[in-house]
């Protein structure tokens, strides 16, 4: 509310590229937020928040992939490494008890991926406008590569051209040509699969990057997707490959940290 008037813009840009505005009565929503509230907006509640006094509990409103803004000093907890989309950080995230955000993006052509004890509106304002955070809480995470035009590893929503040399997308796939849409690689993302579904092929030993992993799939003519990440906290990582496309591959179980990837995927 501005001037005692409600106010309602729509952009067609990701909300963490919404300009700043004159008043900060107008707060920034991604169309893809799961928790936006129904409150009307009042002097005392200029921007229509949830303050807590509904019934069924105090609320939230998360924060999916908008710039940090917040005005503290907080460090992150983690930054792990070998991280290639946000979906894969939110694996992280979710594997570390104390997790409660993350920011994701490419800065200087290396993908960076760190973990917060904080809530995302709390996590300071970052020197590169590449990364943008996710509450843990967050239902819709991309799984898209960072690239020199998409730096925050945004879903674009496109459905034709290509992404990089391969053609991978992460999320948003690309268009053939009698207008049927093509499965779009899994890029770096928590398994999804049904439990038990499919077995690995190979686990080979003294793996340590997802790019290694990736190797040695090229090398077996069976392999359509990798495996990579840690089946303890803190534990050695693991490579494995498998016969089925990475949307097949079993979730982790809890207290694993592993990612999937088609063997398209660019690293």
């Amino acid at each position: 509310m501005v001037n005692n008037i409600d106010q309602c813009m729509l952009y067609s840009v990701a909300a963490a590229s919404v300009p700043k505005q004159s008043s900060t009565n107008l707060i920034a929503y991604d169309k893809a937020c799961t928790s936006v509230p129904a409150v009307v907006p009042t002097t005392s509640n200029p921007t229509g928040a949830n303050t807590g006094n509904t019934k069924g509990g105090n609320h939230k409103r998360q924060t999916c992939g908008s710039a940090p803004s917040g005005s503290g000093s907080q460090s992150p907890m983690s930054q792990p490494t070998g991280i290639t989309t946000a979906a894969a950080c939110l694996a992280q995230c979710n594997a570390n008890s104390a997790c409660l955000s993350f920011i994701f993006g490419m800065v200087n052509n290396a993908d960076e991926c760190m973990l917060y004890s904080v809530a995302a509106s709390a996590i300071p304002k970052q020197a590169s406008t590449n990364l943008v955070a996710y509450d843990k809480a967050c239902s819709s995470v991309p799984s898209v590569v960072p690239t020199t035009s998409n730096p925050q590893g945004l879903a674009t929503g496109s459905s034709s051209g290509s992404t990089g040399s391969t053609g991978n997308t992460g999320n948003t796939g690309n268009t053939p040509a009698q207008g049927q849409h093509k499965r779009a690689n899994m890029c770096g993302a928590a398994p999804t699969g049904p439990t038990n579904n499919a077995s690995p092929i190979s686990t080979p030993s003294n793996i340590n990057s997802a790019a290694a992993c990736k190797v040695k799939c090229q090398a077996d003519s069976s392999c359509k997707s990798f495996e990579f990440g840690t089946i303890t906290s803190g534990g050695s990582p693991v490579c494995k490959l498998f016969s089925v496309a990475a949307a097949s591959v079993p979730a982790p179980t809890s207290g694993q940290s592993l990612v999937v990837y088609d063997v398209g995927c660019s690293m």
